[in-house]
């Protein structure tokens, strides 16, 4: 699994921020300086991760080996870690960052990984949601069966337009949605980057003329006003059925209410 103390800070902002009681202020900010809790202890606020490697976890014993053996990795690949961006709202906070490390596969070769995570409060628990794709690692991706419901709205503007143009295999539609400088960044990241909208317009034309249109069901919308972040279900590649696989994406807009960047966030295995 991919945990770094900086997912903390999503904690933090789903439970109230510097608002929330000070031992759960105290011990959220414990794990930002990277602390591994006590699984025999109390805990002011109990920790649920749900993430590609290991699925849903959680047991106070099994989160903290969870941590643990992230930390390790983090250190073992000489990881460097660049936030991308924040934000919250009411009881789900949202941390996005690209994590470079030395490839496991190809000595003396780093390699860029984009993960984000959106931690939900509930009450005294808090359950995280870590979403990546394996493809930067290994080339390969893996399949994550779907995490939540489907049956979430989405806002009626530039995100709507995104998500209608995707499912119809519309790029001319699609590309409307986008500011002219604005960048969609595909889950690998580092190579995997379009910008402005006469690079995303023939992307997607030639996406859409390879597999057609891409079904997406909605779970679940964080939305601020100017970041929206959308935790959906891919269902179809075209007229392929897929297995249902979870994913994230981050819905950036600009003053006029454009697309000034999409980020993906999933694994997605075509037919």
């Amino acid at each position: 699994m991919f945990w770094i103390p900086e997912f903390a800070d999503a904690v933090l902002a789903s439970h109230g921020g510097a608002a929330s009681n000070d031992a759960t202020t105290e011990f959220l900010q414990a794990l930002r300086k990277g602390a591994l809790p006590d699984p025999a202890a109390d805990w002011p606020i109990d920790l649920v991760v749900d993430e590609p490697e290991h699925g849903r976890t959680t047991d106070r014993a099994a989160v903290v080996e969870l941590l643990s053996s992230s930390a390790a990795w983090l250190r073992k690949t000489n990881a460097e870690v660049e936030l991308i961006d924040s934000f919250s709202v009411g009881d789900r906070g949202v941390v996005e960052a690209e994590i470079v490390i030395d490839h496991p596969e190809r000595g003396g070769e780093r390699t860029l990984l984009p993960v984000v995570a959106l931690a939900e409060s509930h009450g005294g628990s808090a359950t995280v949601r870590l979403y990546y794709s394996h493809w930067p690692l290994s080339g390969v991706n893996r399949l994550r069966p779907a995490i939540l419901p489907a049956g979430a709205a989405l806002p009626d503007d530039s995100v709507a337009v995104y998500f209608r143009s995707l499912a119809a295999g519309d790029a001319a539609g699609l590309v409307t949605a986008f500011a002219p400088g604005g960048t969609f960044r595909e889950p690998s990241g580092g190579l995997f980057l379009h910008h402005g909208t006469e690079e995303i317009g023939p992307f997607f034309e030639g996406f859409f003329g390879y597999v057609g249109g891409i079904g997406l069901d909605i779970c679940a919308v964080t939305d601020d006003g100017t970041h929206c972040a959308v935790e959906y279900i891919c269902t179809n590649w075209g007229a392929n059925r897929l297995v249902p696989q979870a994913g994230l994406g981050v819905y950036q807009r600009g003053p006029d209410g454009r697309l000034t960047a999409v980020r993906l966030y999933d694994d997605v295995v075509g037919p």
